[in-house]
């Protein structure tokens, strides 16, 4: 599998205290291929972006677990959650916002959704992950 990037996904949980916060996971040797554009439509001018990100399986692939399960047991895993965020490249900071890992990186997506392609050989096994 071709990768061209390394990707930091951001998970929000609340603490003991509802407080937000959230937890980050590097992902060594994904596929990024964000793009930027605008619809035009008669409200005006909108921008667009999209984002592809694949996960391959020997990425971090094995500590992912849907979003349900990962409320359950978070420790030495990650998810993807409508709530969370992921930056191309390492982040080495754990933040309590939004705010904070938009203002701290330029590549700042939201996901939308994550869908888990287990078949075949453990090389062509990856999650493929769809944002904003």
């Amino acid at each position: 599998m071709i990768t061209n990037a390394d990707a930091t996904i951001f998970n929000r949980y609340r603490d003991e205290n509802g407080q937000e916060h959230y937890r980050r996971r590097v992902l060594r040797g994904v596929y990024w291929n964000a793009s930027a554009g605008a619809v035009v439509d008669n409200t005006g001018f909108t921008r667009a972006q999209s984002l592809k990100c694949i996960v391959p399986y020997d990425s971090g692939y094995q500590d992912y677990l849907p979003p349900a399960e990962y409320e359950k047991d978070p420790e030495g895993h990650w998810t993807v959650g409508e709530n969370d965020r992921i930056v191309k490249g390492v982040a080495d900071t754990d933040y309590d916002g939004v705010c904070d890992i938009e203002q701290n990186h330029s590549d700042v997506m939201r996901p939308l959704s994550a869908s888990v392609k287990d078949a075949g050989s453990p090389h062509m096994r990856h999650i493929k992950i769809v944002g904003v």
